[in-house]
């Protein structure tokens, strides 16, 4: 849904907002195809959009922006080389070459395995992010990682991003009691 519409002039645009927690937005140019996500949170947000390339475009100047151009950049060559395998698995079934099939799909669990332990230091380094409480709600989600663990990490993270809507919705998973986790 939109919550608001901003003119650009000269190129450039101000937003003046009182934010009670922080919380992912996105950013969309009429007429292009596309969105661009940033941090809505406490301070100024300096956003330079490339409305060719939304991929490109940038969020800084906050700590929560800040992690989310990092975490971007830093996973770039993972999701290359996720993509890469995908691509040449494709063909593998295609030719049906059940050998190099599965070989490529060890590889690919390989970097996903890498990705999840990136993804474990990034919170363990960022946790007064708003992307740190994102990464674990979707871990908790996937069942990537115990409860135990997610409780452990939740444990670590500020209180300000504790208290966002993941925060809370987190926090209600990890106190219902599960009767019984996958792989138990």
């Amino acid at each position: 849904r939109t919550l608001d519409t901003i003119s650009v002039n000269n190129g450039s645009f101000e937003l003046k907002t009182d934010i009670a927690e922080p919380n992912i937005h996105f950013l969309q140019i009429v007429g292009i195809q596309g969105t661009f996500p940033f941090i809505a949170e406490k301070g100024t947000v300096n956003i330079e959009m490339y409305k060719d390339s939304l991929g490109l475009s940038s969020a800084t100047g906050t700590i929560s922006n800040d992690d989310f151009m990092r975490y971007k950049s830093e996973t770039k060559v993972y999701i290359q080389s996720l993509n890469g395998i995908g691509n040449d698995l494709q063909q593998a079934m295609i030719l049906k070459d059940t050998l190099l099939a599965e070989d490529l799909q060890d590889q690919y669990q390989d970097v996903r395995s890498q990705i999840q332990d990136y993804e474990l230091e990034f919170i363990k380094d960022s946790p007064n992010s708003l992307i740190s409480i994102l990464i674990l709600e979707r871990f908790i989600s996937n069942k990537a990682i115990s409860l135990d663990e997610a409780k452990s990490i939740f444990k670590s993270l500020k209180t300000e991003i504790k208290n966002t809507n993941s925060g809370r919705a987190i926090q209600r998973q990890l106190q219902e009691s599960p009767k019984a986790e996958v792989g138990e």
